[in-house]
């Protein structure tokens, strides 16, 4: 659960320059230790990168989202399986 709220705060930063609600969630997230309402968060997210029409802008989001995977690997030694299982579930979804 706390790897799944800290990607999921990861995640936010990278898309506030994006979404104009990023920030709000972001702040919710911290807030909170509902595990429902991270998985809700992280599925509205695929659903906000999927409908961006300009494919230019999310190749770049998920870009940054395969960065954060790359440097969550570098800093935690590998030894979060979950945390990176989640990413590349998160990434593929968007992907498909």
């Amino acid at each position: 659960m706390e790897e799944k709220k800290a990607l999921l705060i990861e995640i936010l930063k990278q898309l506030e320059w994006h979404r104009d609600l990023a920030p709000w969630f972001l702040v919710i997230v911290k807030k909170t230790w509902n595990e429902k309402i991270i998985d809700e968060l992280l599925k509205l997210i695929q659903m906000w990168i999927k409908s961006i029409k300009d494919k230019r802008v999310r190749t770049k989001l998920v870009n940054r989202v395969k960065e954060l995977q790359k440097k969550w690997d570098l800093d935690q030694g590998k030894s979060c399986e979950e945390a990176d299982s989640l990413l590349d579930d998160f990434i593929n979804n968007i992907e498909k």
